[in-house]
C-alpha cells in the first residue's frame, strides 16, 4: 500500500497495474483518520483487489468525499450533474475540476443551512445574540468575530465532526464578550461548552489543528 499526501480535499483509493493499493489523502490529515477511512472501506478494497487480480486489469480511481467527517463514495450517474442522497455522492461529470466546483457549491449550501440553524439553537440556550452571520471561503481560519458582533465561518467547517463545529461556534460566540484569547476568554468557552454539552473543548481544538483542511480547495 502506498499513501500519497497531496493538496486535496478528498481521500481516494485506486490500484496500480501491480494491484498495489494507492491511497491519496489531504496533506494535513492524521494517520488515525487515514486508518479509520481504510477500515471503513476494507470490504470495498478487498473486493476490488480480488477482482483486479482475477481479471488482471487496472482499476479506476474512486473518490470519497468528506461530510461531517464521514467519507462518502462518489458514483457515476448519467442523469444528473451532481447530488448527494445521504449514502453516496453522484455525478455525470468527468473532469475533476468540474466535480470540484459542484462539490464546493454543495458544501457552501450545506454549511449555510446547518451552521445558521445550529448557531441559533446554541444562542437560545446561552441567552446571547450576535448581529450578522456569513459563510465564507476562508482557508486559514475556521471562523472569526469582529467588534460589530458579526460572525463568519468557513464553509470548510462542514467537513468536520458536528461536535467540533459546535466548538468553533462557541469559540466565536465567546468573542462577543472577550475579543482576545485571555484566561477569561477560555473560561467563557469552557462555561459555554458545559452549558450545551460539548465534550472537552481542548480536544476539539486539538482535533481541528491536526486535521485542518485549509489548503485543499
Amino acid at each position: 500500500m502506498k499513501i500519497i499526501r497531496q493538496t486535496r480535499k478528498t481521500l481516494s483509493l485506486s490500484f496500480d497495474k501491480n494491484a498495489e493499493l494507492i491511497v491519496k489523502v489531504p496533506k494535513n490529515i492524521s494517520d488515525r483518520s487515514i486508518n479509520e477511512f481504510l477500515e471503513k472501506h476494507k470490504k470495498w478494497i478487498l473486493e476490488k483487489k480480488n477482482l483486479l487480480e482475477k481479471n488482471n486489469q487496472k482499476f479506476e480511481i474512486w473518490d470519497f468525499f468528506l461530510f461531517f467527517w464521514e467519507s462518502f463514495e462518489l458514483k457515476f450517474y448519467k442523469k444528473r450533474k451532481f447530488f448527494f442522497d445521504g449514502k453516496y455522492f453522484y455525478t455525470n461529470l468527468e473532469k475533476s475540476e468540474d466535480i470540484k466546483k459542484e462539490l464546493i457549491k454543495f458544501y457552501k449550501k450545506e454549511a449555510k443551512k446547518y451552521i445558521s440553524e445550529r448557531i441559533l439553537e446554541i444562542c437560545k440556550k446561552l441567552k446571547i445574540d450576535f448581529n450578522f452571520l456569513k459563510i465564507t471561503s476562508a482557508r486559514s481560519r475556521w471562523g472569526s468575530c469582529n467588534s460589530k458582533k458579526n460572525i463568519s465561518f468557513s464553509f470548510r467547517l462542514i467537513l468536520a465532526p458536528k461536535n467540533s463545529i459546535d466548538y468553533v461556534i462557541v469559540h466565536e460566540l465567546a468573542h462577543l464578550s472577550e475579543m482576545n484569547h485571555s484566561k477569561a476568554f477560555w473560561d467563557l468557552v469552557q462555561d459555554y461548552s458545559d452549558q450545551i454539552g460539548i465534550w472537552s473543548y481542548k480536544e476539539n481544538k486539538k482535533w481541528l489543528r491536526q486535521n485542518h483542511l485549509k489548503t485543499n480547495f
